[in-house]
């Protein structure tokens, strides 16, 4: 049975879907996507530079070591 996980992940226009999908693979996932959060708004140099939005993504976890 394959394991399919489904989590509200942040995405940003320079942070894609691969980064947040090898990132998930995490034992602490709330720690490491509030990480995330954090270093954006940290890093954010214009008002417009990072567009932060949630998105539902479905993690397919067969074949992960």
């Amino acid at each position: 049975m394959v394991s399919k996980l489904y989590y509200n992940i942040i995405f940003t226009k320079s942070i894609g879907c691969k980064h947040f999908i090898i990132k998930m693979i995490d034992k602490d996932i709330n720690k490491c996507v509030n990480n995330e959060i954090n270093i954006l708004k940290n890093n954010r140099q214009e008002e417009n530079s990072v567009v932060i939005y949630k998105k539902k993504v479905k993690i397919n976890l067969e074949g992960v070591k």
